[in-house]
């Protein structure tokens, strides 16, 4: 399932119909008019349509009845019939081209790779973890919290820098980047510290401190200095000073005893 792909292809014939006044139609418009609901077959039956050379371009026939399924549960509730409210909340009331297919698609490109991501035997996991970080809903947050837990430290790194790039922070997050910079894997430990620095969490200066100061690996020292300059303050400038101060102090005392 190709993202770039999916989003950018271009539909010609109905999806372009106008009205009377010249505005481009919605996918309800054009299939249903005034309708305020149908049966959930007659909606199924009219995004077939509307959408069969798209569908057959990119998905098999097994993922084109999941697709449906999806659309059924997460726009309509799993109803037996189909709103135009439900089906507006869900589109928007964007007048461009190609709306609801783009959300659509895109929803649906999100519950893949969250299903890639917690099938253990996928051989595209840690691809699925990456592309997840291009979404920022509450399902996909809560699923990159819970891979910080995984068995399998190349996940729980990829999925600290996941949320990092999410660019969402909050309490729960913060906290368990911190958590992630006790992590036995050098690697999670050098995620974290680079997370917690692109999302500039303040509260973690004086862990990452810790690590900075006494990580027996020189890889997540780096990292976390990089994170203290990004996230910057007082305190991280202070430590950061500090730090030097001792370590010139150091290399000091270490060429006085060549002598």
């Amino acid at each position: 399932m190709e993202t770039s792909t999916i989003l950018e292809a271009s539909e010609k014939g109905k999806e372009q119909a106008v009205d009377d006044a010249g505005k481009l139609m919605t996918f309800w418009e054009r299939s249903f008019g005034d309708a305020a609901d149908v049966p959930w077959f007659k909606f199924q039956q009219a995004f077939l349509n509307e959408y069969q050379s798209r569908l057959q371009r990119l998905l098999s026939d097994d993922n084109t009845q999941w697709l449906l399924h999806l659309l059924r549960n997460e726009i309509f509730d799993g109803d037996d019939e189909a709103t135009r409210e439900k089906f507006m909340a869900f589109r928007g009331k964007s007048r461009e081209k190609h709306v609801f297919w783009k959300r659509a698609s895109q929803m649906a490109i999100e519950k893949y790779n969250m299903h890639q991501v917690f099938d253990m035997d996928s051989s595209v996991r840690l691809t699925a973890v990456e592309n997840l970080s291009k979404f920022s809903s509450p399902a996909v947050i809560d699923a990159l919290l819970k891979l910080l837990d995984d068995v399998d430290p190349n996940i729980r790194a990829v999925a600290a820098i996941s949320l990092a790039r999410t660019e969402v922070t909050n309490a729960k997050i913060s906290e368990k980047l911190i958590r992630s910079l006790k992590d036995p894997d050098r690697l999670v430990r050098e995620s974290g510290c680079l997370a917690l620095g692109h999302l500039k969490v303040e509260k973690a200066v004086s862990h990452i401190v810790a690590l900075w100061r006494n990580d027996a690996i020189s890889h997540v020292r780096g990292a976390a200095e990089v994170a203290l300059t990004n996230i910057g303050g007082a305190e991280a400038e202070k430590a950061i000073h500090m730090t030097k101060v001792l370590s010139d102090e150091m290399k000091v005392l270490g060429k006085a005893r060549t002598f």
